[in-house]
């Protein structure tokens, strides 16, 4: 007995089985491949967002600038955090200078760098497990503070944990009308496997304020 030309049942059965089985390996690989496609690109722009709100707020601490002494945003730092006077705020200001506080907040979970400008802050950077502090690099010299800066002085320089220190405060009271500014701030990050994690600021060398009378006055000898 001679075999029509054809398939069989069985035939088609298992063809048809073959290609669904195909169709739901590929749909899937498609899938899987798209859903990666939408966390890279989620990651990238997470990424590139937090790249320009590091940058964003490396200039605005590198405009830093220097205030009178008595003024109320004049720069004080400690451990975890400092305030100071900006010419690039990255809140947009009328004036073109704003206060900023720049701190790190070290919890149980980890730190994380916060960034404060009028009354709002946001986080820029979160290290889970970690825990960080800052530190300031000054010159130890009286060559820092008055009208002018000595050519020949001493150009040592050194991290502290706070600016000004105690003694330098009282120098800056009775040789100057303004207070100077760290040459850079660092923030330094203690990893909970052992690691450090260093970030440095710098500054700008700006001009001082501009001497009002009772400052030219009270430079004066008596």
């Amino acid at each position: 007995m001679t075999r029509s030309a054809g398939y069989t049942l069985i035939e088609v059965l298992i063809m048809l089985a073959v290609t669904a089985i195909l169709a739901a390996t590929v749909l899937e690989t498609v899938r899987a491949s798209a859903a990666n496609g939408v966390r890279i690109e989620q990651a990238a722009r997470q990424a590139s967002q937090d790249y320009i709100t590091l940058a964003s707020v490396r200039r605005a601490v590198q405009a830093s600038r220097a205030d009178y002494n008595t003024s109320a945003d004049t720069f004080d730092g400690d451990e975890q955090g400092f305030q100071a006077l900006t010419s690039y705020p990255i809140t947009p200001q009328r004036s073109g200078i704003g206060a900023y506080a720049l701190r790190l907040e070290n919890t149980p979970s980890g730190t994380s760098l916060v960034y404060v400008e009028n009354d709002r802050s946001f986080t820029v950077q979160h290290w889970p497990g970690g825990q960080g502090r800052f530190s300031y690099l000054v010159e130890q010299t009286e060559s820092r503070v008055g009208f002018t800066q000595r050519r020949d002085a001493s150009r040592d320089r050194e991290w502290v944990s706070s600016w000004p220190q105690q003694n330098t405060l009282r120098t800056i009271r009775t040789q100057s009308y303004f207070q100077p500014l760290p040459l850079a701030v660092r923030a330094e990050i203690e990893m909970a496997n052992g690691t450090r994690r260093i970030m440095i600021f710098e500054m700008s060398i700006t001009a001082p304020p501009r001497p009002r009378v009772q400052d030219l006055l009270g430079s004066l000898p008596q």
